[in-house]
């Protein structure tokens, strides 16, 4: 049984950073060659800044070189570093309120929780070796891609657009959660193994109550939706 869980999902960090890596590409793409569809999908949404996607398309490559192990651990966590470096000056301008001047450099600034995001998986990717740490890390950078993705889906802009803080376009919240799901589920000893391969009530629990969690929100504000449409109850 454990040998079965484990395989269940020893290849989701590598078909995870492939997505992030082709998703970071398309929106290059879509930059380079003035396509705003490939970066932006909806004219009315945000796009995914030139920055935003080289430095996920950066953390994928990170995460498939400490995948694969080896010599290529150091060369992936450096380049972490990197990506966590200019994240992190770019968290702190808008925290202090002041433009260091890597726009020029970067082009568009990418949004706050965007760059927050980044700084936290790529701290989780450096100190990969600590696995308590990167899980921490990692589940906290899912936290602003998951409310991005529930703005989408239920369409309130206020999830995923803070004014002057920028807002997060949906290939952000995709890559950001995929990028964290393929860190949380690396290596045997990562929670979600435990969790998928446990006996005891707990991983049990919440192999069922986690999945339904993730989906109730969305779930009830369309049928809150689906109900006001179609007149099954006076909305207030």
């Amino acid at each position: 049984c454990k040998r079965r869980g484990s395989a269940r999902l020893r290849h989701v960090p590598t078909a995870a950073a492939l997505i992030v890596l082709l998703l970071a590409l398309v929106a290059e793409a879509g930059w380079l060659l003035h396509l705003p569809l490939l970066r932006e999908v909806q004219t009315s949404w945000a796009s995914m800044k030139p920055s935003t996607a080289a430095c996920f398309g950066l953390l994928a490559l990170s995460l498939l070189a400490q995948i694969r192990a080896g010599r290529w651990v150091t060369p992936g966590r450096v380049v972490s570093g990197c990506v966590g470096a200019l994240a992190t000056v770019t968290a702190a301008e808008y925290i202090l309120g002041i433009r260091v001047g890597m726009d020029v450099l970067t082009g568009p600034r990418m949004a706050s929780a965007t760059a927050v995001t980044l700084a936290l998986i790529s701290a989780a990717l450096t100190c990969a070796s600590c696995v308590n740490r990167r899980q921490t890390l990692l589940a906290l950078a899912a936290l602003p891609p998951y409310v991005a993705l529930v703005g989408y889906i239920i369409e309130v802009k206020g999830l995923y657009s803070f004014g002057p803080f920028g807002s997060v376009s949906l290939q952000t919240a995709i890559a950001g959660g995929l990028l964290c799901l393929g860190g949380l589920t690396m290596g045997e000893s990562s929670w979600f193994q435990r969790i998928d391969v446990g006996v005891d009530p707990g991983a049990v629990l919440v192999r069922r109550m986690v999945p339904a969690g993730l989906v109730l929100f969305p779930a009830l504000w369309l049928v809150g939706q689906i109900g006001s449409s179609q007149r099954w109850w006076i909305p207030s």
